[in-house]
């Protein structure tokens, strides 16, 4: 990656070849798993409704109880998920703009 070679931001002039190097490469990985995840989210769509029914008998509570809980999670999950982007930037010294 370029930002280990040099140190210097990808965005710093005269990095913008490297870093559209390796962004083509991710860009090209992420559009082939495209289909693979429309398939996963298919497939588990049925799922998630017969898991939200046996969580309410678990619970033994109303579905709004568990969709509340379910979006409870999601949000935990992305205030992890930006945490974790915030730590890596200020390590990795490039400020998020």
């Amino acid at each position: 990656m370029p930002l280990l070679q040099t140190g210097a931001s990808p965005l710093v002039q005269g990095q913008w070849k490297a870093f559209l190097g390796w962004y083509a490469r991710f860009y090209a990985i992420i559009s082939l798993l495209k289909p693979v995840r429309l398939v996963l989210a298919l497939g588990l769509t049925c799922h998630s409704a017969r898991l939200l029914q046996y969580l309410e008998t678990i619970m033994d509570s109303r579905r709004k109880a568990v969709v509340t809980a379910f979006g409870l999670l999601i949000t935990c999950s992305s205030v992890m998920m930006a945490t974790s982007i915030g730590l890596a930037s200020m390590v990795c010294g490039v400020p998020i703009r």
